[in-house]
């Protein structure tokens, strides 16, 4: 029981990786454009989890735009750590991926 329960957690953190990944990616090439997410409304309401906890968990961290000699910059330290705060729910997002799949095969092997 106990090696079920850490292959869990293990495999949740592996597939939150990637989830994180594509979210950072998206955020990332919207600053080109000024958008919230570079691949439009789907990927706006997939990351919404993502968007929110960044907003609660860093209210003055947003992309923090200025104006540098009159060329628009982004505060990357800010922008990293907005990036940051937005994992914990990659992590969810890669914990009830992992406990479907494995639903999902218990469920199939009482089939067969």
């Amino acid at each position: 029981m106990l090696k079920y329960g850490r292959d869990f957690w293990l495999n949740g953190f592996l597939v939150s990786i990637p989830i994180h990944v594509v979210f950072c990616i998206q955020a990332f090439a919207a600053l080109t454009n000024g958008g919230c997410m570079a691949f439009g409304k789907f990927f706006e309401i997939v990351f919404y989890p993502q968007l929110l906890s960044t907003v609660i968990l860093c209210r003055d961290t947003m992309a923090n735009y200025g104006f540098n000699e009159g060329i628009e910059a982004v505060g990357w330290g800010r922008y990293l750590k907005w990036l940051v705060a937005a994992y914990p729910v990659s992590l969810f997002y890669g914990l009830v991926l992992v406990g479907t799949w494995r639903y999902i095969r218990r469920v199939e092997g009482r089939l067969t």
